[in-house]
């Protein structure tokens, strides 16, 4: 395991919502979102209970462009954040299909 491209493996209950990768996103820089929360932390946050999903998480989840920019940060608790976002998207996908 590389110090430069780290195994990134743990749980999303481990985010401790630093803001690292959420102030390398384009589409934050660019305020696509309402709140000054970033993507991971919003969808780290669904992840985590066990609650409705939301309008403004659906947009969060869905309006990533994928491009990777947040994944390019060194996560200080060793997170990949394209690997939340799947799972969020995978929940949602889940969710609607349930409806």
């Amino acid at each position: 395991m590389s110090e430069e491209n780290p195994k990134k493996t743990k749980p999303w209950n481990y985010c401790i919502a630093c803001g690292s990768c959420a102030a390398m996103c384009p589409r934050q820089a660019e305020g696509a979102w309402k709140t000054a929360e970033g993507v991971q932390q919003a969808l780290v946050r669904y992840l985590r209970c066990k609650g409705h999903l939301t309008d403004e998480v659906r947009e969060r989840a869905l309006g990533c462009r994928n491009c990777g920019a947040c994944a390019d940060v060194v996560c200080p608790m060793r997170l990949d954040p394209l690997d939340l976002l799947s799972s969020a998207r995978r929940k949602i996908a889940k969710e609607e299909g349930a409806e």
